[in-house]
């Protein structure tokens, strides 16, 4: 109870001084060994390049992580290691843009610490960056698909950064001559 309390950021009140010192020299075992290690990302990491020319976009990623996706024309893309996950997913659920950015936000019952609405490359991509946990979703369409970028996990923020992801990063591809 209380390690999850304190992974939680709640304190018990219904345990005595003495006992929560204790646990919390306990619980700092504990912290040490579940967190990923931190990559120094400004290291130049060797990237790969995925292309999905079926739904228009491309994205790097470190060629020493797990490519959970294997086929290049299916919609979802995903790729993990060091503890953060790079994941795109297509929904094709009728929705205008806002509304699906509104929709998937919403769920997620948090506030974003900021947020973007701009046009790049001739698409209009929606952005979002949450600290905890530690996230930026952007959104954008491809004919009728909505599509939703998410890189989540402890040093997000630092691997955008430290490897430019988002020089990269490109929603626009389609018909161009990199897919043909």
């Amino acid at each position: 109870v209380y390690a999850w309390s304190f992974f939680n950021g709640i304190q018990p009140s219904d345990i005595s001084e003495q006992a929560i010192r204790d646990m919390e020299k306990i619980v700092e075992t504990f912290k040490g060994a579940s967190q990923a290690p931190v990559v120094s990302w400004d290291d130049g990491a060797k990237m790969s390049l995925y292309r999905n020319c079926e739904y228009g976009y491309q994205l790097p990623y470190p060629e020493k992580w797990n490519r959970v996706t294997v086929d290049d024309t299916v919609a979802n893309a995903s790729f993990k290691g060091d503890g953060i996950t790079v994941a795109v997913n297509a929904f094709k659920d009728g929705l205008g843009l806002d509304a699906f950015a509104d929709k998937r936000t919403q769920a997620w019952q948090i506030e974003p610490v900021s947020s973007r609405d701009q046009q790049r490359d001739g698409k209009r991509l929606i952005a979002y960056e949450y600290d905890n946990p530690e996230a930026v979703y952007v959104f954008w369409q491809e004919g009728e698909y909505n599509l939703e970028l998410a890189v989540t996990g402890d040093q997000a923020e630092q691997f955008i950064v430290g490897t430019g992801f988002f020089t990269e990063f490109n929603t626009n591809i389609a018909g161009t001559q990199i897919c043909e």
